[in-house]
């Protein structure tokens, strides 16, 4: 995850440890401002801190460059009533039809167990290719297998 996105998240999680929980609070803000080779550049970010401790934030980052290239990258985190987690991703085209993404999740329960997982793509002179890998954990972080849905 790339430094602009790291900012983000912890601005926002900084916003939503000072939010008032009972209240339910979230926040949204997003921005555009234009490049100086022509393109722009995009923000997103969001969160909420509820009422028994849980919380969500995401937030975004875009360039777009003039010749149709295009950067993203976004992350989110999360924490819940069953437990925790966290994702980041990225995504690259350079405007002539080849690009390639990925992300990479991480959750964990309450009593330990975990999964990680993570995805590409990559698209070039007209082939594609994607790829998942997956390894769940038990609570004493032994490797077992995922369940299947």
């Amino acid at each position: 995850m790339n430094h602009k996105i790291t900012g983000i998240i912890l601005t926002a999680s900084v916003a939503l440890a000072t939010l008032d929980a009972a209240a339910g609070a979230r926040f949204k803000a997003r921005g555009v401002t234009p490049t100086a080779s022509g393109g722009y550049s995009a923000f997103s970010a969001g969160g909420i801190h509820g009422p028994n401790g849980g919380y969500g934030g995401r937030a975004g980052y875009t360039t777009h460059a003039k010749d149709g290239s295009t950067i993203h990258d976004s992350g989110a985190s999360w924490k819940g009533a069953y437990g925790q987690g966290n994702s980041s991703g990225s995504f690259t085209s350079d405007g002539q039809g080849n690009a390639s993404g990925s992300r990479n999740t991480r959750y964990t329960t309450n009593s330990g167990a975990s999964y990680e997982g993570n995805s590409s793509m990559n698209h070039s002179n007209g082939s594609t290719s994607v790829t998942h890998n997956s390894s769940c954990y038990d609570i004493n972080g032994n490797l077992v297998s995922c369940p299947q849905r």
